[in-house]
């Protein structure tokens, strides 16, 4: 698989790391979508109210990789109550 496909690399990462419903839990419909259907580029712009070290993982790295920082982030977040000021932060990003 390429760079290209890269979104749905990750997305399938997070099905299999049991992540898909924390992450996907804060995307409307066709964000999951454009999720599926995004190349690297198309990782920055979905996500691009992450920090700047999240950015640069978007550009680099592999999507299992990802995936894994992803659900452990979102589960630690969870974990600490911050869940909501993740989501207000992503949606704020659109």
């Amino acid at each position: 698989m390429t760079d290209e496909t890269i979104g749905l690399q990750l997305y399938e990462a997070l099905k299999d790391q049991g992540g898909l419903s924390l992450v996907t839990s804060l995307l409307t419909y066709a964000q999951i979508q454009e999720l599926k259907a995004a190349d690297r580029e198309g990782l920055v712009r979905l996500f691009r109210g992450s920090g700047y070290e999240m950015i640069q993982r978007l550009k680099r790295e592999p999507a299992d990789k990802l995936a894994a920082r992803m659900v452990r982030e979102m589960e630690s977040r969870q974990h600490h109550g911050t869940l909501v000021l993740f989501g207000i932060a992503l949606l704020m990003s659109r």
